[in-house]
């Protein structure tokens, strides 16, 4: 500072705007320090020669002198030059991110610039997957004040910002922006938003409450925006057993007007999900998730929307649509990342994961299942459902010892009713059913059951807890009750008419008729289950069936049958059904051999999500701390991974992952 003293007033001044702006041109610091451009460049020749600069662009030589600079002018120096160096910066057209900077320094005064800068700045730090930056700059915003005008725009934006970033506020921000919307269209979109993030919180209640609230203060002209409203409330009052008998009635006024031309995509996509749980035909439900689709909905909805693209692929995933369903999840999984939007992206990867494990990529499932478990951000229902489809994964791998690890955190309370507490109890019913402790396993069928049938969800493309229950009825002997769960879930899936929903269904009947009656449906079960991209359950069905042949001595039969589960069985992964195929196929005389796994199907989850992040362009360093591992395992991975896939350098990742799973989905 003493330095600084002796080159004089000027150069003390620039000294000063630079350490305001820190990284600058002289035109710049030159206008704030308030110095004419010649003076500006006398006194910046003398501070770079003294050591005390760097040039182009000017900075300072090292951040000691730069706060030693800074700390040493005024509270009232430091907020009256960042306020003008925002309104210089912002005249120079520089980045709103960089104007709000500044603006965050600068003393509140009520200006209506200063928060049109910073809502600006917000609504550009959302865009580019930065939630937390857009809640500083909005609530300071929200401390200039804002304008009784501005504010319930602000209050909305902060709301879905702090919703996003897991910040706390977004509830009352949320609220108040609804009261305070200056019309029917900004109290709609306040609605929507507030409602969407009641529903992440499973506060499910509450949203139909304020959906409802708002409709009834609609003008009457604003049909639409009451069916907006109506069907979110129905899409949220359906996932529960608390509120779903309360929305059964409106659920399929819904699907009555879902038929009409020019519906809201919103609303055809909760008409979707309504006729897929309802038990609506497949067709219809593909028919409706692919009008949402046509409507223009893009895969990430903007902060604060319902997701409407999301409700669609959910569809077309319980119509069985499997590589559309694919095709769509993986690209926006990809954009999701790439956008780094975190409220979004658990529940695509959730999908993708049963995806996965529906068409018996037990890998896959298990990687993106581990992926949910270990974060911190999906919501609670998310982080049920992956628990569910992870268990499920490791049940069919044959590992119970992991699977209980895993389900462990979740199921010390399950005292909830939403869906994805059905999936949980579904899931422990499997886990337990495995062990042969079948009269647990059949209370926790009848559980998920319960809960399911509560909130109006019937269709076997949800969950077959039906055949679940039946099969642990059956191996505690009580048969009436398995012939009726059967019988009620085969009626029901040939309604729906989905290939696989069917096949479960015909299989578990057949096992339950027994005999050739049984023989008859295990037949039609493996018919269905051949083209349906359901692997596993087209080998669990084929080994039913060739069980039964052998044990009616028909043996030669039997033989090409379990062949043929053994070798499905074992390409998998699944050992237990592998075993099982094995051991009938060996009681038959035949010598099954084992397959040599390569390629995609020799990797390991963990190794096969490191690949996938390797592909995507992710360093060693960003793998690790996007799946809490240190950098030297992902390195052990890697080389792995190379080995199997045969590769030498990960340019060639991308099309040797691309070419084997395009061999493992066909």
């Amino acid at each position: 500072m003493l330095r600084l003293m002796h080159l004089g007033h000027d150069a003390t001044r620039l000294a000063q705007a630079v350490a305001v702006l820190e990284h600058t041109e002289l035109d710049q610091v030159a206008a704030l320090a308030g110095l004419a451009l010649p003076d500006a460049a006398r006194a910046a020749d003398l501070l770079v020669r003294a050591g005390v600069l760097d040039e182009a662009p000017l900075c300072f030589a090292h951040p000691l002198l730069r706060n030693a600079v800074y700390r040493d002018m005024t509270l009232v120096e430091r907020t009256e030059a960042h306020a003008k160096a925002a309104s210089l910066l912002a005249e120079a057209h520089a980045n709103a991110a960089r104007v709000a900077e500044h603006l965050m320094a600068a003393a509140p005064a009520g200006n209506p610039w200063v928060v049109m800068q910073l809502m600006a700045a917000a609504k550009e730090a959302t865009a580019s997957g930065a939630p937390d930056s857009a809640v500083a700059f909005l609530r300071r915003a929200l401390a200039e004040p804002p304008s009784p005008d501005a504010r319930a725009e602000l209050l909305l934006d902060l709301g879905v910002a702090e919703f996003s970033a897991s910040e706390t506020g977004w509830h009352d921000h949320l609220a108040e922006a609804v009261e305070l919307a200056g019309d029917d269209a900004a109290r709609i979109a306040a609605a929507l938003a507030f409602t969407n993030a009641l529903r992440f919180h499973q506060r499910l209640a509450e949203a139909v409450e304020v959906c409802d609230g708002v409709a009834s203060r609609l003008d009457i002209r604003a049909a639409e925006g009451r069916l907006l409203l109506e069907a979110m409330a129905i899409n949220c009052g359906m996932i529960d057993a608390a509120t779903g008998p309360k929305v059964a009635d409106r659920a399929r006024a819904l699907l009555i007007r879902a038929r009409e031309p020019n519906v809201p995509r919103n609303v055809l996509a909760s008409a979707a999900l309504v006729a897929a749980l309802t038990n609506q035909p497949a067709n219809q439900v593909a028919d409706l998730a692919h009008r949402t689709i046509d409507a223009g909905t893009g895969p990430l909805p903007r902060p604060g929307d319902a997701p409407a693209f999301l409700y669609a692929v959910i569809s077309l995933f319980y119509a069985e649509r499997y590589r559309e369903t694919q095709a769509l999840l993986d690209a926006a999984v990809t954009q999701a990342r790439a956008a780094a939007n975190g409220t979004v992206l658990p529940s695509l990867l959730v999908f993708r994961a049963w995806l996965a494990l529906r068409r018996g990529d037990l890998t896959a499932a298990e990687a993106d299942g581990r992926t949910l478990w270990y974060a911190t951000g999906p919501s609670a229902s998310v982080r049920s459902i992956a628990t569910g489809v992870l268990v499920d994964a490791l049940i069919e791998r044959g590992d119970f010892d992991q699977a209980e690890l895993a389900i462990q955190p979740i199921s010390a309370d399950l005292s909830g009713t939403s869906d994805a507490t059905a999936i949980v109890h579904d899931a422990r019913g499997r886990l337990l059913f495995a062990q042969h402790r079948f009269g647990e396993a059949l209370r926790e069928f009848r559980a998920a059951g319960e809960i399911a049938t509560g909130t109006g969800i019937i269709s076997p493309c949800f969950l077959p807890w039906r055949s679940d229950a039946a099969l642990a009825a059956l191996a505690l002997g009580e048969t009436d009750i398995a012939r009726r769960l059967s019988e009620e879930e085969l009626e029901l899936a040939r309604a729906f008419s989905a290939p696989r929903a069917l096949g479960i269904a015909l299989r578990t009947s057949g096992l339950v008729t027994g005999s050739r009656g049984g023989e008859t449906l295990l037949r039609e079960a493996i018919e269905h289950l051949s083209g349906s991209d359901s692997r596993i359950e087209h080998a669990r069905a084929l080994t039913d069936l060739g069980a039964l042949l052998r044990r009616s001595n028909r043996r030669v039969e039997a033989r090409g049958l379990l062949r043929q589960a053994v070798d499905t069985a074992y390409r998998l992964g699944a050992e237990p059904l592998a075993q099982r195929a094995e051991t009938e196929a060996r009681a038959t005389g035949a010598r099954p051999r084992r397959v040599l796994l390569l390629g995609l199907e020799a990797l390991t989850a963990s190794e096969r999500r490191i690949a996938e992040l390797a592909a995507e362009g992710l360093t060693n360093r960003e793998i690790a701390q996007a799946l809490f591992i240190t950098t030297s395992t992902v390195e052990g991975h890697l080389t792995n991974v190379f080995n199997k896939l045969d590769v030498k350098t990960r340019t060639e990742l991308p099309a040797a992952l691309a070419s084997s799973t395009q061999a493992i989905r066909s």
